[in-house]
């Protein structure tokens, strides 16, 4: 028998090609009326486009954390760190150079690159305040890293050229507690290897500012400056800054890294990623993934509830339309397919408005920033967001699978219906 017979005049018209499930589902959804869609529909798609929206910003912002945070410390050091076994960044243990360790440890595929730096600490003071700091000099070379991407006022320092300078690079955070600007000279003292206080004067040409206020007490010079604070010997340093080509394979290459180690020099080196030396802030960060995990499923499961209401109400509005189809021949399977059709065009419509709501919310707040933190509980001075498109797709396959199969119980009240009582239904 074809369904299309059992239409009344205003649901439009079958095509040849179409499929007469599909086009009774569309005809069961539109409202007692037949005037657009019915109000438990629109409830639905509703209340799937705002779970998945809020799924998505959920993911995107703890995704931003791990990522921005993690970029960010690699930024201002390196994924790993080469230094003496039980070595410390204040309080370094210096070494001399090897390069035939050097040549091995860039040779692991993976690491981009190999390079050494000399580190101590000390104060620096202006005449309005002094602050604690990590003075580290570093080679030429390092223009188009992180510190040339977060530089806010000046221009970096000169450094690894043929004439040293005295160039200094401070964070906004110590150049706002000494009231410092590009230009301006500071005073700095060390305890230096011998145990003589070392007093030396920098002039400020670069000021760098990455949103984590908490850790910003690093500044750079050239090598140069901080090899004789650090040890006797001028050609010694205090490590190597290893950096990758990804962080996802960060514990491998540091096992690799340390078996490198054990064969080459005289066993004294030893490798240690970022995530062993701040193990508090990616503890912190693991705490995140419970809360989005918890935010998501209660998400989900709202999303689901709703749907279930509504397809329960679609059924009940249409129990006449029900058993009309009963009596003129559709099987219980077929019927079960119109409401399962049904279900994944309400959910297909809520997740395709969830998408466009999410990212755009996204969007607005990577590009202008609107939500900020407080970078003292949070490291970070705003919001990060980090949409992985393959987190979206799966995303949204789940919910659609989901939702889907979590129709079984209204589908099956609607194949239930008898015929005789639903022709008495009004």
């Amino acid at each position: 028998m074809r369904y299309f017979a059992m239409r009344p005049p205003t649901c439009g018209r079958l095509h040849a090609n179409m499929n007469p499930e599909l086009f009774i589902s569309r005809r069961i959804s539109t409202s007692p009326s037949g005037r657009g869609r019915s109000a438990a529909e629109r409830i639905a798609v509703v209340s799937v486009a705002l779970g998945v929206a809020v799924m998505i910003i959920t993911l995107a912002v703890i995704t931003g954390f791990a990522t921005e945070i993690s970029r960010r410390l690699s930024g201002m050091g390196a994924h790993i760190v080469v230094a003496p076994f039980g070595s410390e960044p204040l309080s370094p243990t210096p070494f001399g150079r090897d390069a035939s360790t050097e040549e091995a440890m860039a040779a692991i595929p993976g690491i981009e690159s190999v390079r050494p730096f000399v580190s101590a600490g000390g104060v620096i003071r202006s005449e309005k305040a002094m602050q604690g700091f990590l003075l580290k000099g570093i080679e030429g070379g390092y223009e188009d890293t992180f510190f040339a991407e977060m530089l806010s006022r000046g221009e970096l320092p000169a450094v690894g050229g043929e004439q040293r300078t005295k160039d200094i690079l401070i964070s906004r955070t110590t150049a706002d507690l000494l009231e410092l600007s590009p230009g301006d000279r500071v005073e700095t003292v060390f305890l230096a290897a011998d145990g003589d206080a070392r007093r030396d004067r920098y002039r400020v040409t670069g000021i760098y500012s990455t949103g984590m206020d908490e850790l910003e007490a690093l500044a750079l010079t050239d090598m140069r400056n901080v090899a004789r604070i650090a040890g006797p010997d001028a050609g010694q340093i205090s490590g190597y800054e290893v950096r990758l080509d990804g962080f996802g394979r960060i514990d491998e290459l540091t096992a690799r890294l340390n078996d490198t180690l054990a064969w080459c020099g005289d066993g004294t080196l030893y490798a240690r990623n970022i995530v062993e030396l701040n193990p508090g802030i990616f503890d912190w960060l693991r705490t995140h993934d419970v809360n989005a995990a918890v935010v998501i499923a209660v998400m989900a499961v709202v999303a689901l509830f709703n749907m279930a209401t509504a397809l329960l109400i679609i059924v009940l509005e249409r129990t006449r339309t029900v058993g009309l189809l009963k009596t003129l021949g559709m099987s219980d399977v077929s019927l079960q397919r119109v409401f399962l059709y049904r279900a994944a065009a309400i959910a297909l419509r809520g997740i395709l408005w969830g998408n466009a709501a999410g990212l755009a919310l996204c969007a607005v707040q990577r590009f202008f920033k609107p939500l900020r933190l407080d970078s003292a509980g949070y490291l970070l001075s705003e919001v990060p967001v980090d949409v992985v498109p393959w987190h979206v797709i799966l995303l949204d396959l789940c919910s659609l699978a989901a939702i889907v199969a979590v129709m079984a119980l209204p589908v099956r009240i609607a194949s239930g219906i008898k015929p005789e009582k639903a022709l008495r239904y009004d």
